[in-house]
């Protein structure tokens, strides 16, 4: 619901204002009394653009958006002036400096990369406003609250339509995005010099088949001196909290790499990763609020913020110092007319390739692993290869195999449970494998308000997206996943439910195996640079 409060001026012979609020169709509109009350106690937030008035609008947005309910009570503007008078003389009626940050939300993913398999994606509008929410409301008002008022963060977003289409092919250890790529999207959104920094939100797994890269990782930033910009990437977060400190975070890596190369700016040691080498209270989790659900770590980012990080010889940090600099695109704007653009190493993969990932497997170069680790046996709790863990030990989960069918393992829960037929597997580093199995189901359901997981495969922290329940027949699952550079086994689950996820039912799993797939080929196949 978007809310508009707008304060007039009154007759001056009353010497009041009126508050009145807008649209039309809001639920309930204030009491004129406690209108009145607010203003005749609080007289500065009568006065349009005053401190008072400018901080009571911010937290009108912030409330409205975080909880309609707040609206609700006709006596919320004095309850409201009543907060920001608690506060307000900690706040300085003009920032030092004002910041001005592009997030690009890429709703699509179609990547490719010299390693990894492809994934194809797209963003639901629940994720999408999830990180609206984060990036254009919450993180403003963090930076506000951890500077005072003196750093002022304007953020703008845009969804993009145009596919994620690189992972940094240098990189065979992390799905890490294309700097160039965004550099590219960039040049055609912006000049240099009209903001400071630019990041990415885009998701890092494969929809169709549940396929995650290695170390696909949450966030990533820093400061691109050839293009004058601060820059940042972060993957989708399956549930973003309101309050999520990830952009934040990011964002301040790239003020980390401008302003730390400048005179009289010292940076606190490691940098915005350097908490642990301080007092412990830097380190300890906290909500920034009381009603705050996410904790994070708030004290540090104020004191490099306002370059109060204690050191023998003094403070360092941000602060004043950095901030007389002037803002990075002021930087950018040194940089030329226009954002620099290359061609992009976008490649093509084999058809067998993207048949594998929605889940045929009919033409795939695939190699059946030479190892043990599919070999089917008993199934106990300290028996190899195969065992049961169970999450809920009174939940009177069972397992067992038979030769049924050519081999078939069953696991059954009475009760909600967590529950899985697991094998460790030998694998090699940095390759690709699949994990296939047919699965039949019945009377499968998830007992857990919220869970989202009833039968399925997980290899390591991939997992299928192909999640079986109530009652289906045989039906193949394919799990492909790629190993770390490190790698040398990984965790296979035949599994029903999951955390948060406790479900019943019997699922049954047969023609179980475990191959590597023939990709990459020696010889990658280009198609024109992008």
């Amino acid at each position: 619901m978007m809310v508009t409060l707008m304060i007039r001026s009154a007759a001056l012979s009353l010497g009041l204002s009126a508050l009145l609020l807008c649209p039309p169709t809001m639920a309930q509109s204030p009491s004129k009394q406690a209108s009145a009350q607010a203003i005749a106690k609080y007289p500065e937030l009568g006065k349009v653009g005053s401190p008072f008035n400018v901080e009571f609008m911010r937290r009108v947005k912030i409330r409205s958006a975080e909880d309609a309910r707040f609206l609700s009570d006709k006596n919320w503007p004095l309850k409201l002036a009543d907060e920001v008078a608690r506060v307000i003389e900690t706040y300085v009626p003009k920032p030092e400096i004002e910041f001005k940050v592009l997030l690009i939300i890429k709703r699509i993913s179609d990547t490719t990369h010299p390693l990894f398999l492809p994934m194809r994606a797209e963003m639901t509008e629940e994720d999408v406003q999830a990180a609206r929410h984060c990036f254009e409301i919450q993180t403003p008002d963090m930076v506000h609250e951890a500077t005072h008022g003196k750093v002022k963060f304007i953020p703008t977003l845009v969804v993009s339509d145009k596919p994620l289409r690189c992972f940094n092919p240098k990189r065979l250890d992390s799905a890490e995005y294309l700097g160039e790529e965004l550099i590219n999207e960039l040049a055609t959104i912006s000049k240099p010099g009209e903001y400071d920094s630019v990041g990415y939100y885009f998701l890092h797994y494969d929809t169709t088949s549940g396929y995650l890269a290695p170390r696909a990782g949450y966030g990533v930033g820093g400061y691109n001196g050839g293009a004058g910009i601060g820059m940042f990437a972060i993957s989708s977060a399956g549930k973003m909290n309101p309050r999520d400190e990830i952009f934040l975070h990011e964002w301040m890596h790239g003020l980390d790499g401008y302003y730390g190369g400048l005179k009289d700016v010292r940076l606190p040691k490691g940098a915005l990763h350097g908490g642990s080498n301080y007092d412990a209270h830097y380190t300890t989790a906290k909500a920034w609020r009381l009603q705050d659900t996410f904790k994070g770590y708030m004290d540090w980012y104020k004191d490099i913020l306002n370059g109060q990080v204690p050191e023998s010889e003094g403070f360092s940090g941000h602060g004043s110092k950095a901030w007389k600099n002037g803002p990075m695109r002021t930087e950018g704007r040194r940089r030329g007319p226009k954002f620099p653009t290359v061609d992009l190493p976008i490649s093509e993969y084999p058809e067998w390739v993207y048949a594998l990932m929605k889940g045929d497997i009919t033409h795939a170069q695939l190699t059946p692993v030479e190892t043990a680790a599919i070999k089917p046996g008993a199934i106990t709790s300290d028996q190899k290869p195969w065992r049961l863990e169970s999450w809920a030990k009174s939940a009177s989960t069972t397992a067992r195999y038979t030769e049924a069918e050519g081999g078939t393992f069953t696991l059954e829960c009475e009760r909600g449970d967590h529950a899985s037929i697991v094998q460790e597997a030998s694998v090699q580093p940095l390759a690709n494998y699949v994990l296939t199995a047919e699965v039949k189901t019945a009377r499968v359901k998830i007992e857990q308000s919220g869970g989202r997981q009833a039968v399925l495969l997980e290899a390591g922290s991939s997992r299928s997206s192909k999640d079986l329940a109530e009652a289906a027949d045989w039906t193949t699952v394919v799990l492909p996943f790629t190993t770390k550079p490190d790698q040398s086994s990984t965790t296979l689950r035949l599994q029903m439910g999951g955390p948060g996820s406790l479900t019943t039912g019997k699922a049954q799993f047969r023609k179980v195996r475990l191959q590597k797939v023939g990709y990459p080929a020696t010889r990658l196949i280009r198609t024109a640079a992008q």
